[in-house]
């Protein structure tokens, strides 16, 4: 494009000039462009980040060019091609083996927020019904792939409190617990089903509030302290 230099991706004016207030600024290669109909804009290709924030291989910006920072799949490699189907799920393609924390061999598709379900316990990207019992330090989850429910016991304590997440990537929720009176997580990975506990924490006003804050595909410990405003 004449005289623009560092760009990997430009938009022009209905009379052919740049337009100068959309710059989502990728480090390397848009291969795809799909409009959606909101007026968001799906992007893949061979960059890592978008305006400088981390985004692998697929990301979405805002119809001012922004990055829309509640999407972010992460493939683990290149997203050669995206498309939309009527019901504004995401089908993509690429030399990608994982999209989304789940293993998919170079095509896959997902939800308009290009995220898991928040409950997913048997990793079909359906949220299941699950539920736990303070009183008796129990789980009991419905998989949506049986319909069929089966208890879990782990916790018991009084402060104990469900911070269920993917912490291992898998693309299954994982069983979880903050225990408040000692400051302690206690995670069982979907993918072992053994048990490990992290200390962190231990303020009484700490609220637990895991997430994915890096994009890997994994759950992160963190939480707010809100007796001091940090997290």
């Amino acid at each position: 494009m004449d005289n623009v230099s560092g760009y990997k991706l430009n938009r022009l004016n209905a009379d052919g000039t740049l337009d100068t207030g959309f710059n989502p600024s990728a480090n390397n290669d848009v291969l795809s462009i799909v409009l959606q109909a909101d007026g968001k804009i799906l992007l893949g290709g061979r960059f890592t980040t978008i305006g400088g924030v981390q985004r692998n291989y697929i990301a979405r910006v805002n119809p001012n060019g922004s990055l829309d920072t509640f999407f972010n799949p992460s493939a683990d490699y290149v997203v050669e091609s995206i498309a939309l189907q009527p019901d504004a799920k995401i089908l993509v393609a690429g030399d990608f083996t994982t999209i989304a924390g789940q293993t998919r061999n170079y095509i896959a598709r997902f939800n308009a927020d290009g995220k898991r379900p928040i409950v997913d316990f048997d990793g079909d990207r359906k949220t299941d019904v699950a539920l736990y019992r303070q009183s008796i330090g129990a789980w009991y989850i419905v998989r949506s792939s049986t319909g069929v429910y089966y208890p879990v016991g782990f916790g018991g304590d009084p402060s104990d409190i469900p911070v269920t997440g993917d912490y291992d990537g898998d693309g299954k929720t994982d069983i979880a617990l903050y225990r408040q009176s000692i400051g302690a997580w206690y995670i069982v990975p979907s993918s072992t089903g053994v048990y490990y506990p992290v200390g962190f924490g231990g303020d009484p006003s700490d609220i637990p509030v895991p997430a994915d804050y890096d994009g890997d595909g994994k759950a992160d410990i963190a939480l707010y302290r809100q007796s001091i405003g940090a997290w």
